[in-house]
């Protein structure tokens, strides 16, 4: 298979490369199944083939014999995970505190329906809206652990 890319093109597919990798790596070694010679062969070849037609960003390091990206570049693109990283944190944290505040007021009848459609309530959007604004405006700054509180199973929690 051939590709036409230009070298922007191709930069571009190689920051998609890299931060998927990074993020496939990342749950590959947690479940214990990352394989640094199946799992990085196509990033090396790609920054191989970079390097080659001096896309900037690539560079060789020599006592090492990486090909890679430089630390300029390194820098940027885990700027991009982090950014990622801290966005997905308060989605979820709002997503999970939404459907517990949910699931605490639902009525019969909204159990019922969500039940049989495997759909929330629509007023569940309303509750994500509150935290969404509350993590905007406050942080964790107003988040307490309530002691007192009775403890569900958290596997609930998770879905």
């Amino acid at each position: 298979m051939n590709l036409n890319l230009t070298e922007a093109q191709f930069a571009e597919l190689l920051e998609l490369v890299h931060i998927g990798a990074y993020v496939r790596n990342a749950v590959r070694e947690q479940e214990d199944d990352y394989n640094p010679t199946r799992d990085e062969a196509l990033e090396d070849f790609l920054y191989k083939v970079a390097l080659e037609h001096k896309i900037p960003g690539i560079e060789l390091d020599k006592e090492i014999g990486y090909i890679g990206p430089t630390n300029q570049k390194e820098e940027q693109l885990h700027a991009i995970i982090e950014q990622y990283d801290e966005d997905q944190f308060w989605f979820e944290l709002g997503r999970l505190l939404g459907q517990r505040d949910l699931r605490r007021t639902l009525t019969a009848n909204e159990e019922g329906e969500s039940e049989q459609s495997g759909w929330l309530p629509e007023r569940v959007h309303e509750l994500y809206e509150k935290y969404d604004e509350e993590f905007k405006r406050y942080g964790i700054e107003r988040l307490e652990v309530n002691t007192a509180a009775p403890i569900p199973d958290v596997r609930d929690l998770l879905q």
